[in-house]
């Protein structure tokens, strides 16, 4: 701006250094003679400058185009020039081009490891350790009975089992067939069940005993795998020939539907194949791993449990039994088990982390890799975790919906013992091998780094689509204009998110109502549409709300006669319909729901449930014995509610499956065993007490171990390989000394570890009974050997 002349008077302008922004983010445009001048002011505490002069060479390219090109349509203007729209699709959107040679389905790696390795462990459960050999012969025996009663390649086959090693043969064998599974959890309400086997078409159900009520009359086979074992353990254990193309089906996982009703989502062998390929890698994993089942296989997240485990020949842990485990059982497990790789759910992440503290004790020290995924990890948690480690734990936030084929993308970051993660959030990473995640606009235009933007996925993961749902897929999967392949589709992900200056991507938010419980995707669309069905309710909006136990499910209901309906009637109606992670913890009677100006529902201003508020419609029964007050002090804990007795009800008290787990797992320390599943049936403190068992309560022993102890089954299986030399069987490493070496202290150093870690000083002796272990309370000297090359 030129100086002013106002005749005796002259103005000119003065820069003034404010030192202090006056908002976050503001721009000042000034009119100058032949252009004008934009002037970008931000506080430093939120952005960089390299940033906003990012924002201001978008600003003005997008005022380029509208003044060049006025008859456009808005939605068409991009905020990014051509080289940096290319410079993003290549750099940040495309995951590495890896090919990963000829074409091999996943139950082929299976097959090629067990020709290697037949006797390496493949499955740990419980007692029992199965071989490759044996789980490859057994799902040879059942996809030959399944080919000769007419299963051929893309019909589906519904397997209706728990967790078990039938599961995973089953799986396999139907794989082999050239059919499609669909798991089937067989816990869920039958009315869902028998929605399931109706939308997918399902020509064979594999069950283990009798079908629940109303489900053997379908169109569909019923094989009992129990009754058939006899007949089927004398076919051949050579595969039928079979033929699959990355095309062909593989599985259908049923998600939460805004429609009322579930939806399939059809995966292929050549999604699947590129994802167990790339996680595998990602994973480090090889023979000598030991890695948890611990998703429910009815969730597509267990598939990368359990095929990157056996295409590399590594070991899965299968928990003793179906039921549903709390942060004490998998830490059990993996220090039994000697487990190197967690795969969990986030929620159980933060329980393992806070019970340990609770509990003082350290991380498992076989673990080496934790991967989380279904929601954002807190980085308080992994500040607190690494305080718990004694060696570096490799830690992988994935992230991806089951349409594009598991995981798409992954942040990995290794914890240091007693390190502090000083991360804003977790990202949710780069997207994984020959995978392309695209953050676009409206017009679905690429916006730039540090713009929100929806979540595109296309690439190798995408999916069929839903299965027999035509108008769903065509609004779910949307032609692909950056992709090679003339007709490819990307998935439409309904995330918000946007790429930080690592290029990584970051998870802010959704753009419909649908949300993450427990790691577990729900659409709030589907339980409104079963309530709303129920005869007494007049409306029904479901939210997820934030409560001092963590996001819970809240209903909020306007009934016919608020004198004729309780929540206990809303519970029960859902609970016959929906599994048990969809049914709302708190249920509110309202009059009428808070509007917007322009009449819509306002969700934001529906009420958080007062906690603290009298639940009780009685005066709370006091307990009568030591064990009922124990448990009922426990539910006061977990529940965080003071004023209930012994015959309210756990989840009319706001109880859900995940804090049944933490009352299991305290009640268990306490000295009283009881299960999940016995919470889930006597839900009142007088009931459970009377079925809850006598057990010692638990108390952590840091002390030195010594003494016999039975061998484990990993053990067993070890000695019944005769080995020639067993003693070579161990691992080696050779360590490049970055300062001089003190022998004498190494030797302490090491005597000190073997002191500490009782199975360092294990020995095996063979009895009439078999093996058995021997830990004596110390070595006299520990073998140690000193050599010098340096002459």
């Amino acid at each position: 701006m030129k100086k002013l002349d106002l005749g005796e008077l002259q103005v000119e302008p003065l820069e003034v250094d404010t030192q202090t922004a006056k908002f976050d983010l503001s721009l000042a445009i000034v009119e100058g003679e032949e252009r004008f001048r934009g002037i970008l002011e931000f506080n430093t505490d939120l952005f960089d400058r390299d940033t906003v002069e990012r924002l201001g060479r978008h600003f003005v390219h997008l005022l380029r185009e509208v003044v060049e090109e006025p008859e456009r349509p808005v939605l068409e203007a991009s905020l990014l020039p051509e080289g940096e729209r290319r410079e993003i699709l290549a750099r940040h959107a495309a995951g590495p081009k890896r090919n990963f040679g000829e074409f091999a389905p996943v139950h082929r790696m299976f097959s090629t490891r067990a020709g290697q390795s037949p006797d390496a462990p493949a499955v740990l459960h419980g007692e029992q350790v199965w071989t490759y050999g044996e789980l490859e012969a057994r799902s040879n025996r059942l996809s030959r009975f399944l080919v000769d009663r007419g299963v051929e390649r893309e019909d589906v086959v519904a397997v209706l089992l728990e967790r078990s090693v039938d599961l995973l043969v089953s799986m396999l064998a139907v794989l082999k067939a050239g059919a499609a599974y669909v798991p089937v959890d067989p816990s869920l309400p039958v009315e869902r069940l028998s929605h399931i086997l109706r939308e997918s078409g399902a020509r064979v159900v594999l069950t283990s005993g009798e079908l629940p009520n109303g489900l053997g009359d379908g169109s569909w086979s019923v094989f009992d795998l129990e009754k058939l074992e006899p007949e089927i353990s004398t076919l051949s254990t050579k595969a039928p020939e079979v033929h699959v193309e990355p095309e062909n089906l593989a599985y259908v996982i049923f998600t939460s539907g805004s429609s009322g009703q579930p939806k399939g989502v059809a995966v292929q062998h050549g999604g699947l194949a590129n994802h167990v390929l790339t996680l595998t890698e990602a994973m480090g994993l090889g023979e000598g791993e030991r890695v948890l089942q611990y998703i429910t296989p009815s969730f597509d997240a267990s598939a990368e449990e359990i095929y990157p485990t056996l295409a590399a020949g590594a070991t899965l842990v299968l928990p003793p039994s179906a039921k549903e485990l709390s942060a004490t059982d998998v830490v059990r497990i993996a220090e039994e088990s000697h487990v190197t790789v967690l795969h969990l759910p986030v929620p159980i992440w933060h329980l393992i982390v806070d019970t340990l503290h609770e509990e003082g004790r350290r991380f498992p020290a076989s673990v080496r890799l934790v991967m989380v995924g279904g929601e954002a990890p807190a980085v308080g948690k992994l500040s607190e975790a690494a305080s718990l480690l004694d060696r570096p734990l490799d830690f992988m936030n994935l992230y991806g919906p089951t349409e594009a084929t598991i995981t798409s993308t992954f942040y990995r970051l290794r914890l240091e013992p007693g390190q502090e993660v000083r991360l804003p959030v977790v990202p949710i990473g780069k997207p994984i091998a020959n995978v392309r995640t695209c953050v676009l606009d409206r017009g679905l235009n690429p916006v730039p780094v540090g713009v929100v933007g929806e979540l595109f996925i296309g690439g190798a993961g995408v999916s069929r689509g839903y299965l027999g749902r035509p108008d769903l897929t065509a609004e779910a999967f949307v032609p692909d204009p950056f992709a090679e392949r003339a007709g490819a589709r990307m998935y439409r992900t309904g995330d918000l998110v946007r790429l930080n200056r690592d290029g990584d991507l970051v998870f802010v938010g959704r753009l419909d109502f649908q949300v993450k419980i427990r790691g577990l995707r729900i659409e709030l669309g589907e339980i409104e549409h079963h309530l709303a069905a129920h005869p007494g309710v007049k409306q029904a909006v479901v939210e997820a709300k934030s409560t001092p136990r963590g996001v819970q499910l809240v209903a909020y209901v306007i009934p016919v006669d608020r004198d004729a309906l309780t929540p206990r009637d809303l519970r029960e109606h859902l609970k016959a319909r929906l599994p048990d992670y969809m049914v709302p913890a708190h249920y509110l009677f309202l009059d009428s729901f808070p509007t917007t100006p322009s009449g819509k529902i306002d969700r934001r201003r529906l009420p958080v449930p007062d906690l603290s508020a009298d639940t009780g419609r009685e005066p709370p029964v006091p307990p009568r014995n030591e064990r009922e007050a124990t448990l009922l002090e426990i539910w006061k804990q977990v529940l965080r509610v003071e004023n209930f007795g012994v015959r309210d009800n756990f989840f009319e008290l706001g109880g859900d499956s995940i804090l049944s787990i933490q009352v299991v797992a305290r009640a268990n320390q306490a000295g009283l065993k009881i299960t999940p599943k016995q919470l889930f049936e006597h839900p009142t403190v007088e009931e459970l007490a009377a079925v809850a068992e006598e057990g010692v309560a638990i108390h952590a022993e840091q002390g030195p171990v010594s003494g016999a102890f039975p061998t484990t089954p990993i053990q067993r299986w070890f000695f019944e390989l005769n080995l020639a030399h067993p003693e070579q069987w161990n691992q080696s490493v050779a360590l490049r000394l970055k300062q001089s070496l003190d022998a004498d202290a190494l030797r302490k150093a090491t005597a000190a570890l073997v002191e500490h870690h009782d199975l360092l000083r294990a020995r095996f002796r063979r009895t009439e009974d078999g093996w058995e272990g021997q830990i004596p309370e110390r070595l006299d000297e520990v073998p140690f050997r000193e050599y010098d090359f340096r002459s």
